[in-house]
């Protein structure tokens, strides 16, 4: 029977969407049209703006707030950009960041990210990551904290930290020696050379 090994962490579970709004509705993801996607989340970002309990802002204290940051904004501007009807009227990048600024809702760059088959992770939530994947390893030691730290910090690494811990725990328990950094190191070169081998290198 195989052993399921707990301290494999599905590392992504910690970042679901911890926005406001939670996530966007089944209509709004569901949208053939990029362009009807992006009208309807800025409409429920709007809408989950003005209905929040604490401190609530309507689609003209949204624009206010905007222009104050350097986007200038109206509220006119605002129910375009939130309605499927004007396709001539998107928002734009700029305008995007200053929305998610001003409400504190960052559903947008999920919606977009999502688009490219990504995950946006803040970086408060990878800092807190990589220290529970070495505590989950228990890794203490001070130059394999560094060199793992060093690989966590590559874009998208979390996964590749991840299967770095693996292999170098299994390299050391198969040399029947206690893991040090020589393992980590090991486990680097073998993953190395198996993408050369599969082309993805």
């Amino acid at each position: 029977m195989t052993r399921r090994d707990n301290r494999t962490m599905d590392i992504f579970r910690v970042h679901q969407s911890q926005h406001p709004g939670g996530s966007f509705s089944e209509r709004t993801l569901r949208a053939q049209a990029l362009n009807d996607k992006i009208s309807l989340a800025v409409s429920e970002v709007l809408e989950g703006a003005r209905r929040r309990k604490q401190g609530a802002m309507t689609r003209n204290q949204v624009a206010t707030s905007m222009s104050a940051l350097g986007v200038p904004t109206t509220k006119h501007s605002l129910d375009d950009e939130a309605a499927q009807s004007k396709v001539n009227h998107k928002i734009s990048v700029e305008r995007a960041v200053g929305l998610m600024r001003v409400t504190g809702d960052y559903r947008l760059l999920d919606l977009i990210a999502a688009e490219l088959d990504m995950t946006i992770v803040p970086r408060r939530f990878r800092a807190k990551d990589i220290e529970i994947l070495l505590n989950a390893w228990s890794v203490t030691a001070a130059d394999e904290v560094k060199y793992l730290k060093g690989i966590a910090q590559r874009p998208g690494a979390l996964r590749e930290m991840t299967k770095i811990l693996k292999l170098g725990s299994l390299l050391a328990a198969g040399a029947g020696e206690s893991r040090t950094l020589k393992h980590f190191e090991e486990a680097v070169r073998a993953r190395h050379e198996t993408d050369v081998v599969g082309g993805r290198v």
